[in-house]
């Protein structure tokens, strides 16, 4: 994810205008000098944008150890940098740090509580370290932050799924695919409830939307020969 270009504030006139005198104009009256502390704060903003976009081309170049250290750098100039908690974050789920990756979502979310990204992601550590409880309050943040949010949706539907709550996890399934009408997990996921339920026509029908959505799916082809067979 792509975080906010950082705002500049240049104190260079515009081409072809004198710069500004110290008494500003008819009456005399002096202008505001300019704030060196704003002047820090915004080359401080700005560099720390430089470092973010330098840490994600450094993540798909898969220099996973450079990125983490470029997004270090965009935090040391700005502390409350939420996007760059979270990218971090995302570079310890990458190099297996759960506990470090579920520290960062936390601090990017003390920064901006409203970033459905950092409760995703949040969650789905939770979620694979076996805090389901937790993981399902994550997905639920992130809705309420995002409610057209369907990779959300899907992962609740998957924490309700294992818990055995099959009504609310196909209504979380449904809800993906009325945002996202092409994604081929949430068919997945829906033909397995489908197949609980001994649903076999709609769970070979769901299995069969997904291959053709994405003919690469293993867990697809996996659910179609269970049902095949059944």
């Amino acid at each position: 994810m792509s975080g906010p270009a950082a705002d500049s504030f240049l104190s260079i006139p515009p081409a072809g205008q004198p710069p500004a005198s110290a008494t500003g104009e008819a009456g005399g009256s002096p202008v505001d000098a300019p704030d060196p502390a704003r002047s820090c704060a915004a080359a401080q903003e700005e560099l720390a944008a430089l470092h973010f976009k330098r840490g994600n081309l450094l993540r798909e170049q898969g220099r996973l150890d450079d990125a983490a250290a470029a997004f270090g750098e965009a935090l040391a100039c700005r502390p409350e940098f939420a996007e760059a908690w979270l990218n971090l974050g995302h570079l310890c789920e990458l190099r297996d740090r759960p506990a470090k990756a579920i520290a960062a979502y936390w601090q990017a979310l003390v920064f901006d509580p409203t970033l459905p990204e950092a409760h995703l992601n949040l969650g789905n550590v939770l979620f694979k370290t076996g805090r389901l409880v937790a993981a399902l309050a994550s997905y639920r943040a992130a809705l309420r932050a995002r409610p057209d949010y369907p990779e959300a949706w899907v992962n609740l539907g998957n924490v309700l799924q294992l818990q055995d709550h099959l009504d609310p996890a196909a209504e979380a399934y449904e809800r993906a695919l009325a945002i996202r009408p092409g994604y081929a997990e949430a068919h997945v996921n829906l033909g397995k409830i489908h197949r609980a339920r001994n649903q076999l026509d709609p769970a070979l029908a769901a299995c069969r939307r997904a291959l053709a959505l994405d003919p690469e799916l293993p867990q697809a082809h996996v659910n179609e020969a269970m049902v095949g067979f059944r």
